[in-house]
């Protein structure tokens, strides 16, 4: 019988690409993602437009009059106002005053209370008492000025001169240099470097995500309405298998290529971000085998299961797993020859994403390099063999579902 592969992934690919399913994710999945991935920075970055009032016990009676300066002259409102006024509790003992400081912060007529204790010089340490203490971007203001001020002081109390303690008080600037064997220097940006991996791991992630589940539920929805049966009166069960990996593939490549020219076409320097990846020519080798290593997991997957409900929980598992790298992001690009993340590389459903998040950092060895593409090409092709035994048994059973074991015994036997 002559191959009907292109044939089916013809068939696959336009069917899903007239989808008004499709249409939409071109636009909202991106959204969603660049959503989830720029809000927060936003909402941190955000100025604020009110300025914020805030208790202050001060049993040292010399550090809220300097912090007050101090904050004046660092942080304002786009309107000029005082970002912070400081409303300090006098005339009582401290009970009191920390008592009367509380009862405000409660009624949030003050955002929180600051308590200096005397001993603040020696140990450092003070209080921020609050109704909302997880706000990190005042907390570290406020750590930062009054670390200084307390810098300042002990100096002065040590006859530095207030020339000298300007002088001491620079801050460092660091300007990180990559150096490489063959003597080149490059200067290099954490936010360049981390962001063109960044859209790497989230391209393949998108991808195999909207794929495999394209993927499942096309085997299970022919499966349930028996037009499969129709399907392999006039193909294999391999061409089958094989034509719907690669139209709906087709169609993720479709996808992901859209997406890039959307991203260059808005934003031109995104072209600039994404061609300046270390090592930018070994990702799609990594991209191609990782997605067609997972394409087999999702169509063995969709063979087996009867309902869109039970591949879902499966498949669910299986794209944690694929997400799990991304957890672990920040640290691998601080120490991508990290033991841990070497023996992740070599781990195949995580080898393309960790090597994307190290390899912009820092080139793996030759042999990590060689070693992994070897792994992950043998374990694409195993995957793919065992998938497709599976498909041709899975794809015509209805009612129970197979246990492993029963799975197991047949692909011992055939």
């Amino acid at each position: 019988m002559k191959s009907k592969i292109f044939a089916v992934a013809k068939r696959e690919f336009l069917e899903n690409v007239r989808s008004k399913a499709f249409l939409i994710s071109l636009v909202l999945t991106p959204a969603i993602m660049i959503g989830f991935g720029l809000l927060p920075s936003f909402f941190v970055s955000k100025a604020e437009t009110n300025t914020i009032i805030l208790g202050i016990v001060d049993e040292t009676n010399w550090l809220t009059e300097k912090l007050s300066e101090r904050l004046n002259e660092k942080y304002k409102l786009p309107s000029e106002q005082p970002n912070y006024f400081l409303r300090i509790f006098r005339n009582g003992d401290f009970q009191t005053l920390l008592n009367n400081a509380d009862a405000l912060a409660l009624k949030e007529e003050i955002e929180g209370v600051f308590i200096f204790p005397n001993t603040i010089e020696s140990d450092s340490t003070i209080e921020y008492r609050s109704i909302h203490p997880g706000n990190i971007h005042l907390v570290n203001r406020f750590e930062k000025t009054i670390q200084e001020i307390l810098r300042e002081e002990r100096m002065r109390r040590a006859n530095v001169s207030d020339e000298e303690i300007k002088k001491f008080s620079q801050t460092l600037e660091i300007n990180p240099i990559k150096i490489s064997t063959e003597g080149e220097e490059k200067k290099i940006d954490f936010k360049t470097q981390f962001f063109s991996s960044y859209i790497f791991v989230m391209l393949m992630l998108m991808l195999i995500l909207t794929s495999g589940q394209m993927l499942v539920r096309s085997v299970v929805e022919e499966k349930s309405n028996r037009i499969v049966e129709i399907l392999l009166s006039s193909c294999s069960a391999s061409d089958l298998m094989n034509g719907k990996i690669l139209g709906l593939s087709g169609l993720g490549i479709t996808q992901i290529f859209l997406w890039v020219l959307i991203g260059i076409s808005a934003v031109p320097s995104f072209a600039v971000l994404l061609f300046s990846t270390n090592g930018i020519w070994f990702l799609p080798m990594y991209f191609i085998l990782g997605y067609l290593m997972y394409a087999a997991i999702f169509v063995g997957i969709g063979s087996l299961v009867n309902t869109e409900q039970e591949a879902q929980q499966i498949t669910t598992y299986v794209s944690l797993i694929l997400v799990f790298p991304i957890v672990l992001s920040i640290n691998a690009f601080e120490n991508p020859n990290d033991s841990l993340f070497q023996i992740l590389s070599f781990f195949p459903l995580m080898t393309p994403t960790m090597i994307a998040l190290r390899i912009s950092v820092q080139m793996p060895s030759t042999f990590e390099i060689i070693a992994t593409l070897l792994l992950l090409f043998a374990t694409m092709v195993t995957l793919m063999w065992t998938a497709g035994k599976i498909f041709r048994i899975g794809i015509l059973s209805t009612g129970k579902r197979m246990t492993m074991k029963e799975l197991w015994e047949y692909l011992k036997t055939h």
